[in-house]
């Protein structure tokens, strides 16, 4: 039932509520559905919890205001669909109040076997400062969703916040200063989680999620929020292989750890991050942009951390794990950390694959962009460069580390350094044994020492210049780049018929002869064309027959390069061979095995 009540006879107990009017519609406690309309907003609850039956569905039009006079909250077990319009929000709302026992207590999702719970909505709606524990004692902030899926659309949740309690004047810490989920797989679209606060002990400023779940968070923002583990996420026992939280193309910035996790905080937890940016982080002690403890994966596709701070592991700290953190095609660049001013493994299987971390920044003499502690690290087809400050790589009594086709040069120290003494090196590593497919000098392991030449610089563009040495010299078992040649080095691949900017302005066809030549199982060929037109590269055996067609189609005029991957042929003598419409133009090669 729904006791509505209107008049000036109690606006006396909301004296501090602004929004409070003589037209307010009163809501008491107890079970409530149907439809709130604009006409009778705001709907203010003073007396006590309300709950949307699992049986019965309430539904919240644009423009409504739902206002919390005190230590109340919304209980749903069945459908609460509160959908209003960009430029007119719902609002749900309590008392600008500094204590516990005043301040609203959010909304509490919950499913049973009979419920809709999982079939409730908000989109464009703002929640503002819940401050107290919801249903479970010590969670929650805005929202809780406990066994139940809804979804949130372009939602706000802000200034949500743990207070002090009046009588003892401590303020209470809890999981999760916007959102609390547990065995949920809630959703999240394009909502901003923003200066959400649940304690000086709590856990995810914006979100805390435990026990599995598949929530989903996509193009979210969370920036400024605060706690002190994980400023912005906190994911724990999340262990399930097929059940863990999604990030896609989320950005998380901006937010503080006063002890581990600046950004996110994982322990004993699985979670995917695709296309996100973590970046300008801090935490007081580990994890500028990440922390993870315990066994479970943290994979990132693709994404984007810098500018974190820590003094242990910049961007990433990880620990007792045999399982991650993976980073793949991943860009980590601009973070400063005493130890470790990218990565700082203890313990832990830090797995980095073509990803580039550059102009890293460790503080502590020694130190290192990626400092492995007793930790079998992988890195493959991985840039490590200019860092700042120390050697590229540190070891630590992590011999069984492996490194292959990586690009460790031009950091401020060496590429690699040692601790206590060689014994803690891996095997053979830095020491200048053999040259790769290119014919750049390279270790047993076909890790490089050399500046990767980005096409920027040392600035802020890390794709490569056209005459980086990380070009087709990452690992050849490796899926191959999408122009179809052997991997890049590094977070961005060079298409191979992309135009050399730095020569653009030729005047006349030209075929360079290939390099390397001879060559065992790689080499590239350049040439390049006065004018745009139709073109195709090829190449063939010395009876006539085609062997392959490298590049066939309309080209822009100015310096093209191509990287041939001869490992499928026999050796002997080839000839490539350029048309155009003005005419061909060949040369030979020679590949030996």
């Amino acid at each position: 039932m729904q006791w509505l009540r209107t008049g000036m006879a109690v606006a006396a107990i909301l004296s501090s509520a602004m929004c409070a009017r003589a037209d307010s519609t009163w809501v008491a406690a107890g079970w409530v559905s149907g439809n709130w309309t604009s006409a009778g907003s705001p709907y203010v609850i003073s007396d006590g919890w309300i709950r949307v039956h699992a049986d019965s569905a309430l539904m919240i039009q644009p423009g409504v205001e739902v206002y919390f006079a005190g230590p109340q909250a919304m209980l749903v077990f069945g459908r609460l669909t509160a959908v209003g319009t960009a430029q007119d929000s719902i609002h749900f709302v309590g008392a600008n109040v500094d204590t516990l026992e005043d301040a609203w207590r959010g909304l509490v999702f919950m499913s049973t076997d009979s419920t809709t719970a999982d079939s409730s909505r908000l989109a464009y709606a703002v929640l503002k400062r819940a401050g107290g524990p919801g249903l479970l004692y010590g969670t929650g902030g805005a929202i809780q969703c406990l066994r139940a899926s809804p979804r949130f659309d372009h939602c706000l949740l802000q200034n949500n916040r743990a207070l002090r309690s009046r009588a003892s004047q401590i303020v209470q810490s809890r999981l999760g200063g916007g959102v609390y989920l547990s065995h949920s797989d809630a959703r999240f679209t394009n909502c901003e989680f923003t200066r959400n606060y649940p304690g000086p002990l709590g856990e995810g400023g914006a979100l805390f999620c435990e026990d599995g779940g598949s929530s989903v968070f996509e193009n979210c923002v969370m920036q400024n929020d605060t706690a002190a583990l994980g400023g912005a996420v906190a994911i724990r026992n999340a262990t399930d292989p097929n059940e863990y939280p999604t990030f896609h193309r989320c950005d998380i910035s901006q937010n503080r750890a006063f002890f581990d996790g600046g950004g996110v905080h994982l322990d004993a937890s699985h979670c995917y991050f695709d296309s996100c940016t973590i970046n300008s982080n801090n935490s007081g002690q580990c994890g500028g942009g990440l922390y993870t403890i315990h066994d479970g994966t943290a994979n990132f596709w693709k994404s984007e951390m810098a500018g974190n701070e820590s003094f242990w592991g910049g961007a990433i700290y990880c620990c007792f794990s045999v399982s991650g953190p993976v980073l793949v095609s991943s860009l980590i660049h601009d973070n400063v950390a005493g130890y470790g001013g990218a990565v700082y493994s203890w313990r832990a299987h830090p797995v980095m694959a073509a990803s580039t971390i550059s102009r890293n920044t460790d503080t502590q003499d020694g130190g290192a962009a990626v400092y492995l502690n007793e930790s079998e690290g992988i890195l493959n087809s991985t840039i490590v460069s200019h860092s700042v400050g120390g050697a590229g790589i540190f070891f630590r009594r992590s011999p069984l580390s492996v490194l292959q086709y990586c690009n460790v040069g031009a950091n401020d120290g060496a590429p690699y350094d040692f601790y206590p003494d060689e014994s803690a090196k891996p095997y053979y590593y830095g020491e200048i044994m053999q040259t790769n497919a290119n014919g750049d000098s390279c270790d047993l392991w076909y890790n490089l020492f050399q500046d990767p030449r980005f096409a920027g610089g040392p600035g802020e563009d890390f794709h490569l210049n056209w005459d980086s040495p990380c070009i087709n010299a990452g690992d050849p078992g490796s899926t191959h780049d999408p122009d179809g040649s052997v991997i890049d080095i590094g977070a961005f691949y060079r298409d191979a018929a992309a135009v050399d900017p730095e020569r653009t302005a030729v005047r006349r066809y030209e075929l360079s002869q290939n390099y390397p030549n001879p060559f065992n199982s790689a080499t590239r060929i350049e040439f390049d064309l006065p004018r745009a037109g139709e073109a195709e590269l090829a190449v063939y055996d010395v009876t006539g027959r085609l062997v392959t067609t490298l590049l066939s189609g309309t080209l822009n005029e100015g310096h093209h390069n191509v990287n041939w991957d001869a490992s499928h042929v026999p050796s002997g003598v080839y000839l490539y061979r350029l048309r155009t419409g003005d005419g061909v133009w060949a040369k030979k090669m020679i590949v030996l095995k």
